[in-house]
């Protein structure tokens, strides 16, 4: 992974910590590819993923919480081409957007629904 790569999976971090998110625990250390959040539903916690892959000249942004008995942020994935002449700023949006996305269809499943029409 060269400096470049790092920078970006470091942005990943800082942009998914201000969305909330913490770096999970795997095999007795932080693993900082993926990171967790807990959100309070009508249903209980429920807890989504993001994790940060990358390979070669690409980076990616998984996500995952399951609501209605499947992953509704299946379809929220970002990714970026690594490339030393592309400025910062370019993958901060491209990763601000996989992270504006997930806080959308979270708020709109069926679970964070009903808990904000029971607290009316």
């Amino acid at each position: 992974m060269n400096t470049h790569q790092i920078a970006i999976k470091e942005l990943f971090g800082k942009i998914a910590v201000r969305y909330g998110f913490q770096a999970m625990e795997m095999f007795g250390r932080v693993d900082n590819n993926s990171f967790s959040k807990e959100f309070a539903t009508a249903v209980g916690v429920k807890v989504a993923t993001v994790t940060f892959a990358e390979n070669k000249n690409r980076a990616v942004l998984f996500a995952e919480y399951q609501s209605e008995g499947r992953n509704i942020l299946e379809t929220v994935w970002g990714w970026s081409n690594i490339r030393e002449d592309q400025p910062a700023h370019e993958h901060a949006m491209r990763i601000e957007d996989g992270f504006c996305d997930i806080d959308k269809k979270i708020a709109d499943s069926y679970a964070m629904r009903l808990r904000n029409s029971e607290s009316k």
